[in-house]
């Protein structure tokens, strides 16, 4: 796989505010999961496993979010 290395000669303007309410109400209104036994039980074993470093994912949190 390459890399391609864009110049960034172009802005883009976008109004985000309405995308993040709609994904605001959208996660709200998943209050209740339902989950077969085996699907609860591979759940629980999840949740359960050690915790692992995650280098990546730490830098990524650490990050300012795109929309704020």
């Amino acid at each position: 796989m390459t890399t391609v290395n864009l110049l960034k000669t172009e802005r883009i303007d976008v109004r985000a505010s309405t995308l993040v309410t709609a994904a605001v109400q959208t996660l709200a209104d998943c209050r209740q999961f339902v989950l077969d036994e085996s699907q609860w039980q591979a759940f629980q074993e999840a949740l359960d496993r050690p915790v692992q470093n995650k280098p990546r994912l730490k830098k990524l949190l650490r990050e300012p979010a795109v929309l704020g």
